[in-house]
């Protein structure tokens, strides 16, 4: 279990979620491939550093319903 603060209605309020944990390069990478495949991203530079940018939303919805599937028992 994790817990994190987060604003709702300008109140700080606790929240508590289960912990995904490290899933040791398993799940997230093949999510980040598959979103990428799908929906594209903008390749830029950042300082030095190589970086996708993407936006969060549309990222966060794929992977819940991808990870719903690859966990599904």
């Amino acid at each position: 279990m994790r817990r994190f603060p987060r604003l709702v209605d300008g109140e700080r309020i606790w929240c508590e979620t289960l912990d995904v944990a490290n899933d040791n390069g398993t799940l997230f990478p093949v999510v980040g491939r598959e979103f990428e495949r799908v929906h594209g991203v903008r390749k830029a530079e950042v300082g030095r550093a190589r970086c996708r940018l993407l936006a969060a939303r549309p990222l966060v919805d794929f992977a819940v319903r991808r990870l719903d599937e690859l966990l599904r028992p």
